[in-house]
């Protein structure tokens, strides 16, 4: 009985009721603290920072909203230096204010590297340090010598090039491998639907060099190839040349289109009407010559 007098007294309830009072109280507070914290419906729109150099983004106030944060830097020719050319979140993304925008800018000039030895190193080893140094391949040359595959020379503009010495990132490099001691025909891999860098490193895999490219829709960003010269697995001597078409796959579907080559539905390029097409009407860059 003395336990069930217990909730005849008023004071209990008055606990009870304080207590409720003070949770009620501490998760209003806690949630306004949160609110505030968070910013709850301040949202402002990304913009678009392309080309703005950070005190012109400053200029126009958006500092004022937004935290900037440089992550890298490219070198370009063609934009001005310090110009923001990239951009995280990307433009008209809603985001609280305060945000960081992380954003990689043109470099004052351009990176340089040192150049590796490639001298003796098999050409899969010669590509995978050229790529990790952010060189490309200019040329395979290959030359009577027994070591086949194997890089005897290494030649930038026309001129031997040292391991260390330093030269721009992203510039073009020959190389001079042997051809072993009897000819070899290789097979030409399929490329269709690679990007240019792609379908260059696969075909030079192959020890073989990509001779012209050319652009159908002079879309350059988003090409991809679609068609090759000669096709897959066609065979040719070391070194000799495989010719790319690229094509935009911003509008075109290259999934499907590739599965005609898996197929093996279509295993010929009508070579001379579609060189002769291009030719004709100066689709072809003199640049794109190797």
């Amino acid at each position: 009985m003395n336990f069930f007098r217990i909730f005849l007294h008023k004071k209990l309830y008055i606990h009870i009721g304080v207590l409720v009072l003070v949770t009620i109280l501490l998760f209003f507070g806690i949630f306004k603290v949160l609110d505030v914290y968070t910013r709850h419906g301040d949202v402002y729109l990304v913009p678009n920072l392309t080309d703005l150099t950070l005190e012109e983004a400053e200029e126009k106030g958006y500092t004022e909203f937004f935290d900037f944060v440089v992550t890298d830097s490219v070198y370009s020719r063609n934009r001005p230096a310090q110009s923001i050319v990239m951009q995280s979140p990307s433009p008209d993304a809603k985001v609280k204010k305060g945000r960081k925008i992380y954003v990689t800018i043109v470099a004052s000039g351009p990176e340089k590297v040192a150049m590796p030895n490639l001298v003796d190193l098999s050409l899969r080893q010669a590509l995978v340090q050229l790529d990790a140094a952010g060189l490309t391949v200019k040329k395979l040359d290959y030359v009577p010598d027994f070591a086949k595959n194997a890089v005897l020379e290494q030649y930038y503009n026309g001129e031997k090039i040292a391991p260390g010495d330093e030269i721009i990132k992203g510039e073009p490099i020959t190389l001079v491998l042997g051809e072993g001691t009897t000819l070899v025909r290789v097979r030409v891999p399929l490329v269709v639907g690679m990007d240019a860098k792609e379908a260059m490193n696969t075909i030079n895999q192959s020890s073989l060099n990509v001779g012209t490219k050319i652009y159908l829709d002079g879309d350059t960003l988003n090409a991809k190839v679609y068609k090759q010269s000669p096709m897959k697995n066609g065979r040719l001597y070391l070194g000799d040349n495989v010719r790319l078409w690229f094509k935009s796959s911003k509008n075109f579907n290259f999934d499907k289109y590739i599965e005609k080559f898996e197929n093996d539905s279509i295993n010929v390029i009508e070579k001379d009407s579609l060189s002769n097409q291009h030719e004709s009407d100066g689709s072809i860059n003199s640049d794109d010559y190797f």
